[in-house]
């Protein structure tokens, strides 16, 4: 498996603070056709969603599981849309959940939710929240390879992969070492992507 590095925060950084001012959008359909703007495709309206609809803000990480709920990573708790309501978990009540800062969520391959926060990795498995003793760091994001390793990227404490119940290290590899990892991609080749912030592409 060969392994990109790319780096730079301009673009990816005012994403993010885009993220940060925002309300969720999502797609409603061809009901609110009336009401849909000239300039956007017509079978389509944006709804944004905010505290008035139960959805705490900040929202700054989105993945959709394949039981098609929608989980939003806020600063203030992880949030589910069914369709109709969201249900906000959090510390208080879900101690596997490490903080209420979330930055990352990722569905792997046997359908595990995984969950990045500000103190570190949690999961959610058959209903159940679990917090994973991998590292007190932020964790920002996280991608799966064809093999099955996880490939967790943190801040400034680099990049862990989980490997058939194993946690492996890549503190020796001064390209990813210490740093904060944005994001992880595998492509089509098998080749691992891993986008450094503030770093070039090595």
């Amino acid at each position: 498996m060969g392994w990109h590095f790319g780096g730079g925060a301009g673009s990816a950084e005012k994403w993010i603070r885009g993220c940060a001012s925002a309300m969720l959008l999502l797609l409603a359909g061809e009901a609110a056709r009336a009401q849909v703007s000239k300039n956007i495709n017509e079978e389509y309206v944006a709804t944004a969603f905010g505290r008035a609809s139960g959805l705490p803000l900040p929202v700054e990480t989105l993945v959709q599981t394949r039981d098609g709920y929608i989980w939003a990573g806020t600063s203030m708790g992880l949030a589910r849309f069914d369709g109709v309501h969201f249900t906000v978990y959090r510390v208080a009540k879900n101690p596997g959940i490490w903080n209420n800062a979330i930055h990352g969520l990722f569905e792997d391959s046997a359908g595990t939710l995984w969950i990045g926060t500000e103190r570190g990795v949690s999961r959610y498995r058959d209903g159940v929240f679990e917090g994973m003793p991998f590292t007190t760091a932020a964790v920002e994001c996280f991608g799966q390879d064809r093999s099955g390793s996880l490939w967790i990227g943190t801040r400034f404490q680099g990049l862990l992969e989980y490997r058939q119940g194993q946690l492996h290290l890549h503190d020796q590899d001064a390209a990813v070492a210490g740093k904060r990892i944005r994001c992880i991609f595998e492509d089509a080749n098998g080749r691992l992507w891993v986008a450094v912030y503030n770093a070039p592409l090595v």
